[in-house]
């Protein structure tokens, strides 16, 4: 496919081709985190849902200086996704079908709350419990992508803590320039969010394996 020059970025020798392909929600990320919300150094963190985007920014913030990181999920994503987290040294992982995440980021942080919160699940609950995790003054950006037309949210609650939300989309060509960087110095672990790779026949397989929380990623190879 011909595309004009300036639009493409170069692929570091540090990167291989399987990571490389992880730069797009990289980039994502970046652009969220990083050009928008602009995580300070010493902050406490809470993410809410374990998918690659959670993942990928738990890594990213530990990065851009976060003193500690919590990212929660539901026992589907025990054994694969929580696992890996912890794997990555993100400092809290919570199951929330058997803790309240609200109670957990309340006690870490001696009940002020998060200073950032980051939704990256999508999931109704977990956007209004990023009204009732983050601290007075304190900020939440959305990532995750709800299913919903509407979501009803605890605005009053918002306003009276004096929130910030930030609601940033895509990513910009700064973003991808970052993300490439991040990973080839390797800042941030894209390989272990690669589950598995598959011929690009076997394309109902990786998809299904996917769906069913088997596999955070699932690479297809031509």
């Amino acid at each position: 496919m011909k595309v004009p020059s300036w639009l493409l970025h170069k692929i570091p020798e540090e990167v291989s081709f399987e990571e490389a392909a992880l730069t797009e929600p990289t980039a994502i990320c970046i652009h969220c985190i990083l050009e928008e919300t602009k995580i300070e150094s010493g902050e406490f963190i809470a993410i809410l849902g374990p998918g690659p985007i959670g993942l990928l920014a738990a890594q990213i913030v530990k990065s851009a200086g976060a003193s500690h990181v919590l990212i929660s999920g539901t026992s589907r994503d025990t054994n694969i996704r929580l696992k890996v987290a912890r794997e990555l040294g993100i400092d809290y992982t919570v199951n929330t079908d058997k803790e309240d995440p609200v109670s957990k980021v309340r006690e870490l942080t001696n009940g002020e709350g998060a200073d950032v919160v980051i939704e990256a699940s999508g999931s109704p609950l977990a956007i209004n419990q990023t009204f009732q995790m983050v601290r007075r003054g304190g900020r939440i950006s959305a990532l995750g992508m709800t299913k919903e037309e509407k979501v009803e949210v605890a605005w009053n609650v918002g306003i009276m803590k004096g929130i910030q939300i930030a609601l940033p989309f895509s990513s910009g060509y700064t973003s991808w320039e970052k993300a490439l960087h991040l990973i080839a110095s390797k800042k941030i672990n894209v390989a272990s969010l690669i589950t598995r790779c598959f011929p690009l026949r076997d394309w109902s397989e990786a998809f299904s394996l996917v769906t069913k929380g088997q596999a955070i990623k699932a690479l297809l190879i031509p």
